[in-house]
């Protein structure tokens, strides 16, 4: 390993030297805020006698051969400085900023941005991963209308094109300053190990996520080659199945596999004891990865089969449904395998869902249930595989065994139970989402005609309404009774006192006065 001090634009600088982001580093991702201090240094430092401003340490690999540079650590400074660098080209262009040297933009251009003499169709000096890269390339070469606008590539550029066309610094002055960024450039030698000087950098608190340190260790030891099919058969699809956060994902995997759940601030060292144990290639393990990755996306967006079930599963995710993942990951993947009816799969996630609403009504805790579903799948299996093949029991039978087998905080409350904490259970007061899943179900049941009660509450097409009101008038106390005082705080927010309603509030309320002097009831 070799290091030195040097100024950024020097980094750049150079024939036949390309800046290669790996594939298995996260995508781009400063935020405005971080390009806001970049730049206000920038405008600090210029203003100023400071001769430089260091910026960082980049830590780099030369490809063999070549002076291709592999970019260990630095990514995101180095793009955010070509973004700039463009900024300050496209402006000059459009001529929205001054330059004493009128070569200035060529020389940025073609030293700085380009290799015009590289062999590849692609000229760019900066090879971002493939996403970034398409941004990148068309604020280089497309006009604006075609700029890819989602992307934190052509955002944070739109930020710096604004800044340095209303800066008041010119070209030349605004080079000068950038050309004082002075970095700490270390070079990997081929005998150092890039991924435990990766570890090392971000343990010391580096803003990645669990899943960039994952995708780092599965390939970053592996030939560019091999790195790119795997990522692209693989670890991008996992991304997208799981809406660009795989961390959570790979928690609930490792759960599965080993019937335990992690810390997600520790995922990376408990997934990277996993792999080591589990004793197969990386490609063998991001496969298997993937499988679930998908399932796991069928889960998430309520996509499993038929629309029956679809339905079915749909309701759990009003209750924050993401604890009982590792169980329905393992049980998806063996319904295909064992080919399920539709109606034996329909029944389990029925069995869950009134194991999930029995525990509500009771005022259960909800966090007893990581460690039940955690192992739940597993703790099937293990009966069915002790029944052996004469007698085999049915997934439904086990699992509403072993759930009904359940005691102490994981008990599985009984008929009687739930009939009677029915009456009393303060519904409104329940957690947003559990008191939307009670009335939705209350609502709809099995019906085949339904009403989308949690998308109507969401938009406030309908409300939640006491029917008893929260302040009780004279006209009600008057007709509650002399025993107006208990009835109200023992009733006022039970299932028996609340409706769903687009009328007035107001109206409700007379009119159940209204009924509750005409027919006295019992309380």
């Amino acid at each position: 390993m070799k290091g030195d001090a040097q100024p950024l634009i020097k980094f750049f600088d150079g024939s036949d030297k390309r800046f290669i982001i790996p594939l298995y580093q996260r995508n781009y991702d400063w935020k405005e805020d971080n390009c806001e201090q970049l730049f206000q240094d920038l405008i600090k430092l210029h203003n100023s006698d400071r001769k430089s401003h260091f910026f960082g340490s980049i830590v780099s690999s030369i490809q063999s051969g070549t002076e291709d540079r592999y970019i260990i650590d630095g990514q995101q400074r180095i793009t955010t400085v070509s973004l700039m660098l463009i900024a300050m080209v496209n402006a000059k262009k459009e001529g929205l900023i001054e330059a004493d040297d009128a070569k200035l933009v060529e020389k940025i251009f073609k030293r700085y941005l380009v290799d015009e003499y590289q062999e590849d169709e692609r000229k760019v000096k900066l090879k971002p991963i493939k996403k970034d890269m398409q941004a990148f390339d068309a604020l280089l070469y497309k006009p604006k209308d075609q700029y890819i606008k989602e992307s934190n590539v052509t955002r944070n550029y739109d930020f710096f094109f604004d800044k340095i066309t209303h800066c008041g610094l010119t070209l030349d002055e605004l080079f000068e300053t950038i050309k004082k960024l002075e970095v700490i450039n270390i070079r990997l030698d081929e005998d150092d190990d890039p991924q435990l000087i990766f570890e090392s950098l971000n343990s010391t608190g580096l803003d990645l996520s669990e899943a960039d340190k994952i995708r780092n260790y599965l390939l970053m030891s592996l030939a560019p080659a091999e790195q790119d099919d795997l990522y692209s058969r693989f670890w991008n699809p996992i991304e997208e199945f799981t809406k660009y956060d795989p961390s959570s994902f790979v928690r609930d995997y490792l759960t599965m596999k080993q019937g335990k759940i992690g810390r997600i601030d520790r995922i990376y060292f408990i997934f990277k004891e996993y792999a080591e144990n589990v004793g197969v290639g990386r490609a063998t393990l991001l496969e298997d990865m993937h499988h679930y990755a998908r399932i796991y996306s069928q889960i998430d967006n309520a996509q499993v089969g038929t629309d029956k079930l679809n339905r079915k599963l749909n309701q759990l995710r009003t209750i924050d449904s993401t604890i009982a993942y590792p169980f329905f990951m393992a049980f998806f993947d063996y319904t295909s395998k064992e080919g399920l009816s539709e109606n034996e799969i329909y029944k389990v996630i029925d069995v869950i869902e009134a194991y999930w609403a029995r525990r509500i009504i009771c005022n259960l805790p909800s966090n007893a249930l990581n460690k039940v579903f955690a192992t739940l799948h597993r703790d099937v299996l293990n009966h069915i595989n002790k029944a052996g093949n004469d007698n085999v029991p049915s997934s439904l039978e086990v699992l509403t065994y072993v759930l009904l087998k359940k005691g102490r905080s994981s008990v599985f409350p009984t008929d009687e139970e739930v009939a009677g904490d029915f009456v009393s259970r303060q519904v409104y007061k329940m957690p947003t989402n559990q008191r939307m899943f009670i009335l939705e179900r209350m609502e709809n049941r099995d019906n085949n005609e339904r009403h989308d009660v949690v998308k109507e509450l969401t938009e406030k097409n309908i409300t939640i309404e006491h029917i008893m009101p929260q302040t009780l008038s004279d006209e009600w106390k008057t007709a509650l009774g002399d025993d107006w005082g208990r009835i109200h705080q023992q009733y006022l927010h039970t299932m028996a006192n609340l409706t769903l309603t687009g009328y007035n509030s107001q109206y409700i309320h007379r009119v159940a006065c209204y009924l509750l002097q005409t027919y006295q009831p019992l309380v």
